[in-house]
């Protein structure tokens, strides 16, 4: 399987999202007109409240390893390491893990930072094959969270990260490899561009995040 090299995933994201905001405006514009008539759904307020260029926006629902509905918006709190992956990868995928592990290693000791790996892969990446990927992996599943969701949802995703993927005909997946920061909001914060590079940025704009 080939990994794809990553087009300038900050740049792609902005252009991306872009279009999600207008999306969003628009949306928005339709509430209150009908804000008279209708009480306002919890979900939806709580969404509202978020920032502008927070990726918790996005709507699709997820389900994690132990078969249980996420929202993207119930991942905000702390900042969050987040990837994208597919289970029965057997190359890329278990060296983006040993990456993300290395950074986890890396963290001080009082940071409140979680990891999330989202899957390119829904047909396959049942919560089951979720499960036996994080065994495999040996990731410590109360600090990390495997999420599998709809085709449409990983597109989406993967846009706005910037990521890159395609099916192969043999059923593997190729894909860029990018290693995303997210503050406590979901706002982009720093990104590696793929494996094997130097952490130092990341770890910075953590550290630094933590000082304000």
């Amino acid at each position: 399987m080939n990994n794809i090299s990553p087009l300038t995933p900050i740049a792609l994201w902005r252009t991306v999202f872009a279009s999600f905001l207008l999306m969003g405006a628009l949306a928005t514009q339709s509430a209150l007109a009908a804000a008279c008539c209708t009480a306002p759904d919890e979900e939806e307020g709580k969404t509202a409240q978020l920032s502008s260029d927070s990726i918790y926006q996005l709507e699709d629902t997820w389900t994690n390893a132990d078969g249980a509905t996420v929202r993207l918006s119930d991942l905000r709190g702390p900042h969050r390491i987040v990837a994208m992956f597919y289970a029965s990868c057997t190359y890329v995928c278990p060296m983006l893990v040993a990456d993300l592990k290395k950074i986890e290693a890396k963290l001080p000791a009082d940071a409140k930072v979680e990891f999330t790996l989202f899957s390119f892969d829904p047909d396959r990446d049942t919560p089951a094959a979720l499960k036996k990927f994080a065994e495999r992996q040996d990731i410590a599943l109360p600090n990390w969270q495997l999420l599998t969701g709809s085709e449409d949802g990983a597109r989406e995703l993967s846009a706005v990260l910037g990521i890159r993927y395609r099916k192969e005909p043999n059923g593997d997946i190729a894909h860029s490899s990018p290693i995303t920061l997210l503050d406590g909001d979901g706002r982009i914060v720093a990104q590696l561009s793929g494996l094997n590079e130097d952490p130092a940025p990341l770890l910075h704009a953590l550290s630094d995040a933590h000082d304000h």
